[in-house]
C-alpha cells in the first residue's frame, strides 16, 4: 500500500525536550518490542508511560519522518503491525516472523499481565480494589475519552459549550469513582487523586487527556 498523500494537517512529528531523550535512550536494535507512536495522540502517551513505569525493554521507532512514525502517512511498516495504520502498535521482535499488537488498553493489558510485580499497577492491588480500578478504567475508554474528542473537535460554539460540558460530566463521574473506593476504604485504587497516591492504572487511561486539558484548553487543574 502506497505512502497516504500529504493530508495537509499541522501536527507535531517530533518529540522535544526529555519526551525526545526517552526515544533517543530506547534506540537498542536488540530490544525484544518496538514501539510505534507519534507524540500528539493520547493512545499512544499512555501506552508509552505503562512501557516506563513498569520498566519494560523497548526501541522507539525510527523511520523517515525522523523520530517517530507518522499515521497520517500510513508507512509499510506501521500497517504491518497496526492494519488500519493507527498508533500505537508493537512489534514482537523475539518471534520468526515477529508478531504484532496493537490497540493501546490491549498493548496496556500485555505489558501489565507479565510484569506481575510489585510495581505492576494492577497485581499489587487487593481483589476488590482491582475491579474498582477496571470500573474507573471501563468509565475513561467508553465515556471520557469519547467526550474529550468531541469537545476539542468540536467547531462551532454551541458545539463546544456542549461538548465541554459533556467532558466535565465524564471528568467527574472519574471523581465520583475514586470517591467511591475512598469511601469503601480502597485508597490503593485512587491513584494519584489522592496527593499521597501512587501512579496507578485510571492515571495511566486518563492522565494524557487530562493533562491536554489543563496545558493546552488553558483550563484550571482542579
Amino acid at each position: 500500500m502506497a505512502p497516504a498523500a500529504d493530508s495537509g494537517k499541522h501536527y507535531h512529528r517530533i518529540c522535544t525536550g526529555l519526551a525526545l531523550e526517552t526515544v533517543n535512550a530506547h534506540q537498542d536494535p536488540a530490544a525484544e518490542i518496538t514501539l510505534f507512536g507519534s507524540c500528539f495522540c493520547p493512545f499512544v502517551q499512555r501506552a508509552w508511560v505503562a512501557f516506563e513505569y513498569l520498566n519494560i525493554p523497548y526501541k522507539n521507532i525510527t523511520h523517515p519522518f525522523e523520530v517517530e512514525v507518522d499515521p497520517y502517512q500510513k508507512p509499510k511498516e506501521l500497517l504491518e503491525v497496526s492494519p488500519k495504520g493507527l498508533v500505537p502498535g508493537l512489534r514482537l521482535n523475539k518471534y520468526d516472523p515477529p508478531r504484532a499488537l496493537n490497540e493501546s488498553t490491549v498493548i496496556m493489558e500485555f505489558l501489565e499481565d507479565p510484569t506481575a510485580t510489585a510495581i505492576s499497577p494492577l497485581a499489587k492491588l487487593p481483589l476488590d480494589a482491582r475491579a474498582l480500578v477496571r470500573l474507573q478504567s471501563d468509565h475513561v475508554n467508553r465515556s471520557l475519552i469519547p467526550a474529550f474528542y468531541r469537545y476539542i473537535q468540536a467547531q462551532d460554539e454551541t458545539a463546544q459549550i456542549e461538548g465541554g460540558k459533556e467532558f466535565l460530566d465524564a471528568i467527574e463521574g472519574l471523581v465520583s469513582l475514586f470517591q467511591r473506593a475512598e469511601k469503601e476504604g480502597e485508597l490503593s485504587a485512587v491513584g494519584l487523586w489522592r496527593h499521597d497516591g501512587e501512579l496507578g492504572w485510571a492515571d495511566v487511561s486518563a492522565g494524557p487527556c487530562a493533562y491536554f486539558r489543563t496545558s493546552d484548553l488553558g483550563t484550571s487543574e482542579s
